[in-house]
């Protein structure tokens, strides 16, 4: 997870012209547009601390219930992206999700 961090931003600052177009660029969508980082900030802390979790859990549980607790990461992405994002899931994502956990 710290890797993604600057290999964005490595690539933005390629695709904006340098570091200080990156910088710009950056602050506005982060800074001034803080109500969107909020947004999106707070599920990718518990995305973080949900990962963080599961190398505990690898060391305590079997593998077997290791495999069906790290199903259900995607299981709680979807439900934070309709109930805390608003989003909408057909019936057909719903059924695929029901069949992940499933296993």
């Amino acid at each position: 997870e710290c890797i993604k961090l600057p290999v964005c931003l490595a690539v933005i600052s390629r695709q904006l012209g340098g570091p200080r177009q990156m910088l710009a660029d950056v602050r506005q969508r982060v800074v001034v547009g803080w109500r969107d980082t909020l947004a999106m900030g707070l599920p990718a802390l518990l995305f973080g601390l949900q990962n963080m979790l599961f190398f505990v859990s690898v060391s305590n549980l079997s593998a077997t219930s290791y495999q069906l607790w790290s199903q259900s990461k995607t299981l709680t992405t979807a439900l934070f992206y309709v109930l805390y994002l608003g989003g909408a899931l057909r019936r057909l994502q719903w059924l695929s999700l029901s069949l992940l956990c499933a296993g």
